[in-house]
């Protein structure tokens, strides 16, 4: 009896433990809106951009204080030497411990040094700006790639929905074949067609829910999120595509070459190269700086003799070391520096060279760049074109292939016509339906390729 309480408890226990692992497991539900943010915020390659946009902030910042502020360091030293020294009281060597100490506070300005420094603070302000445009660029990368898959499982759950709604359309065809097979007015052959059309179209609903599941996986890559947890992603409203834009090349372009934030961050990153260039001339220049310093030290065996009212020597005392180390011992200094440039085993003539390349070679890069974009906008305009004549055929392809199909189901419910042209007729619908669905999705797909080419990607970015 005991065993059979102790094994109807543990399947009891099992049981709550799986109902309660499965009541913890819930589906999240992830919007558009939802997924630009969750992107935005796990991308380790905009967490890399905004990094480089803080090592560059960091950079401005030490270029204006080396520009505007001198250099201040400060030192202390303290030793002891222990042996044979010279002692200054008796004028002989003798073995002694001396006790020793230095401080001091010494700062340097540069005055004039070819004005690289200057150069170096609006490089690193170029720089900056370079940054934030890569950034930005980033970001607009990443919001695009999320509303692209997003709009491919908008698509497969479109093309799902179809291919679910032919199966019911199937299935309900297969039902009124069996009744009249039975009555006998209909053949058997019709009844074997129409089987194999009902698996043919539980075949491809098969396909497009992998097709599903598949594009859902690469979203969920693109978020970095777990892909162990399941996620329902929220359908949203799409406006239907009642006209055709009417798109001008010359003005998507020069949107295109305004906007366009890998652009800006090239010009950038030339103004950068170029002030670097200027600055790496500066260093054929003297260099002009001022210096001071406040410097002071004490030593045990410091010795001074000690005078009666006659002005005689009676004996010595140690000075203290207040005496020596705030008094006596310290000292001010003042220096100003020219340091001329004569041999440096050309390495300054190898800097300028190399900095003048890499000048050069951002120029052309940036040529190079602006050719591409006008590439992008040129085979995004002239693809938005063709999607909109596809979209405008598909709808008229639908309308006819509705039609058509009526035609043959009525023909075929009065005996008029076969269950092969019939199941042609659907098969035509059913592709006219997916091609105009696809088309849709296409066209609006197109324009925001196109947006995104001229640089109008941000993160409140829509499907409508």
């Amino acid at each position: 009896m005991l065993k059979k309480l102790l094994i109807v408890s543990f399947f009891i226990g099992l049981s709550s433990l799986i109902n309660s692992s499965k009541a913890q497991t819930t589906t999240e539900t992830i919007s558009l809106q939802k997924a630009m943010e969750i992107a935005l915020k796990n991308n380790f390659q905009i967490q890399q951009a905004e990094n480089n946009l803080e090592v560059s902030e960091a950079n401005v910042f030490a270029s204006k204080m080396n520009l505007f502020t001198p250099d201040l360091n400060g030192n202390l030293r303290f030793g002891q030497t222990q042996g044979r020294q010279f002692n200054n009281v008796t004028g002989t060597i003798i073995d002694q411990i001396t006790t020793s100490s230095s401080g001091g506070i010494n700062a340097s300005f540069t005055l004039f040094d070819g004005f690289r420094n200057i150069n170096t603070l609006r490089n690193a302000n170029s720089n900056k700006v370079s940054q934030q445009e890569r950034l930005k660029r980033a970001k607009e990368d990443l919001i695009f790639n999320v509303a692209s898959q997003y709009l491919a499982i908008l698509l497969d759950n479109q093309l799902l929905s179809i291919s679910k709604e032919n199966l019911l359309s199937s299935n309900a065809q297969l039902n009124l074949i069996k009744a009249q097979v039975e009555v006998g007015s209909r053949p058997v052959a019709d009844l074997y067609n129409q089987e194999s059309i009902v698996s043919n179209n539980e075949l491809t609903i098969l396909q497009r829910e992998n097709t599903l599941n598949n594009d859902k996986l690469r979203l969920i890559r693109i978020l970095q999120i777990d892909p162990t947890k399941d996620y329902q992603f929220e359908i949203p409203q799409i406006s239907s595509v009642s006209s055709i834009k009417q798109l001008d090349f010359n003005d998507l372009l020069s949107k295109a070459i305004n906007n366009r934030s890998d652009l800006k961050a090239q010009v950038a990153l030339i103004e950068s190269n170029r002030l670097n260039y200027k600055s790496s001339i500066g260093q054929h220049y003297p260099t002009i700086s001022l210096s001071a310093g406040l410097n002071t030290n004490y030593n045990d065996r410091f010795i001074e003799p000690i005078f009666d009212a006659n002005n005689t020597v009676i004996g010595t005392q140690k000075v203290a070391f207040g005496d020596q180390f705030f008094d006596r011992n310290r000292n001010l200094s003042f220096s100003l520096n020219i340091q001329i440039p004569i041999y440096n085993q050309f390495s300054v003539r190898n800097s300028v060279v190399r900095s003048k390349i890499s000048y050069k070679n951002s120029v052309l890069d940036l040529d190079n760049q602006k050719l591409a974009v006008i590439q992008e906008v040129r085979q995004a305009y002239n693809d938005y074109l063709s999607f909109a004549k596809q979209l405008e055929a598909a709808e008229k392809t639908l309308t006819f292939a509705k039609k058509s199909l009526e035609t043959q189901q009525e023909r075929y419910n009065i005996g008029a016509s076969t269950l092969i042209e019939l199941a042609q007729a659907n098969a035509q619908f059913v592709e006219a339906s997916s091609n105009r669905a696809q088309s849709q999705f296409r066209l609006i797909f197109q324009e925001q390729l196109i947006n995104y080419y001229v640089g109008k990607i941000n993160p409140d970015f829509t499907l409508n």
